[in-house]
């Protein structure tokens, strides 16, 4: 496996192990947590911070990951720069370098519910690096958190407008999720998939054997590419439970477009 399948892989677990952690946490620090540890250790961090944010732009819980040192430094730009670019501008996504001693890049993408501001994913790294590849990853990984912060409001029986936006936002992570599958999956799986039908093309230098495991990989690849697919048509989600406190998606149940 090369480097790049390697970190397709990864994202891919980071995206799935969180949505099981939101699903069986009760603790969103916790959560906060296993997102910011995932960051740092994909996108080769010396810091990540993950913060909520209560209406009144406070920090209601917050993670860190990485040194000590760089820790101090990511939350003092955060606190003295950052906060104030989102609560009085809005701003959405920062990214700039730091030429203190050696150069460093850092970047900050702040997590939305609707229109409003409910915490930031903030990343700090030697060198410069624009990110830009890393942007469906970070967008998932925002919405799932988005999600993560539902679970902890009380929000009242009567009050259907207010469930109508987490029914909203629920589909918007799901299809962040999905996109990024998509595309980090898909990659590397049309190069199986490419290489695999090759190979089939040349019979008659195949022992049976070797051609109806092929033929099985060929199979399993399809099948890959048709789930991921079909991640991108849904528009009714149905949960269910998978085991004790982990709920998953259910694919054959899911309202899907074509339906």
């Amino acid at each position: 496996m090369d480097i790049n399948q390697e970190k397709y892989r990864l994202k891919y677990l980071a995206l799935k192990n969180l949505a099981i952690k939101i699903n069986s946490s009760n603790d969103l620090a916790d959560i906060a947590q296993e997102a910011v540890d995932r960051l740092v250790e994909i996108l080769d961090l010396e810091s990540g911070l993950v913060s909520f944010l209560d209406e009144a732009k406070n920090v209601t819980h917050e993670a860190l990951s990485g040194s000590v040192e760089k820790n101090l430094l990511i939350k003092e730009i955060d606190k003295k720069i950052l906060a104030g670019l989102r609560d009085d501008f809005g701003v959405e996504f920062v990214l700039f370098s730091l030429e203190k001693e050696v150069a460093q890049t850092l970047f900050s993408y702040s997590i939305r519910s609707e229109k409003t501001i409910i915490g930031a994913i903030t990343g700090l790294c030697k060198g410069r690096r624009d990110f830009s590849s890393e942007k469906d990853f970070l967008e998932a990984l925002m919405s799932q958190l988005a999600l993560a912060s539902f679970k902890f409001w009380k929000i009242p029986e009567k009050d259907e407008e207010q469930k109508k936006i987490i029914k909203s936002e629920r589909l918007s992570a799901i299809m962040q999720v999905a996109v990024t599958i998509n595309h980090e999956i898909n990659n590397p799986l049309t190069a199986i998939l490419g290489n695999v039908q090759l190979i089939l093309g040349e019979k008659e230098r195949l022992d049976q054997k070797t051609e109806q495991r092929l033929k099985a990989i060929e199979k399993g690849t399809l099948k890959i590419a048709e789930i991921t697919k079909s991640l991108l048509s849904i528009i009714e989600p149905v949960i269910t439970e998978y085991a004790p406190g982990i709920k998953m998606l259910d694919l054959s149940k899911s309202q899907k477009k074509t339906e």
